[in-house]
């Protein structure tokens, strides 16, 4: 019974030494990501999407914003493979804190989806960037964006 408890705290405290470090290998440290800006970030993303034999020729369909770290990912991929290989360059990107995907498809949206520009242009509250419709208030990265850029 006495030695029970000394067992108790010592193996409680090993773990919580193991789980400090794991995450602090796992991440990496908070001053080194200080310095990094929101349009590093962005560009980061985008050559490594480049970079990536079936991303690249996409470009032009996915627009990247970075505020604070935070990624929002905007328009489509052309399948669901795609979609989880943009989403896992972003997730592996050091440095960043989440990532926002509400605007984002694994497929090129239908007819009549807010993402994609109709006969008459965009939707009211959206406008154009590359090949989608963004929100007006959201800044567009796509512009210029190829796979020979």
């Amino acid at each position: 019974m006495k030695i029970k408890r000394p067992i108790e705290i010592i193996l409680a405290i090993c773990f919580g030494l193991l789980l400090m470090t794991v995450s602090a290998y796992e991440r990496p440290a908070y001053a080194q990501c200080e310095s990094v800006t929101d349009a590093q970030l962005v560009e980061e993303i985008y050559a490594k999407f480049k970079a990536h034999g079936d991303l690249a020729g996409q470009l032009s369909h996915i627009n990247v914003i970075s505020f604070n770290r935070v990624i929002k990912l905007q328009g489509w991929t052309d399948s669901r493979g795609d979609y989880k290989d943009a989403f896992n360059i972003v997730a592996s990107t050091k440095c960043v804190v989440m990532i926002n995907v509400q605007l984002f498809r694994d497929s090129p949206p239908a007819e009549g989806d807010s993402l994609k520009p109709g006969a008459g242009g965009c939707q009211a509250g959206t406008k154009p960037c590359g090949d989608i419709c963004i929100p007006e208030g959201d800044t567009c990265n796509i512009a210029g964006r190829t796979k020979n850029d």
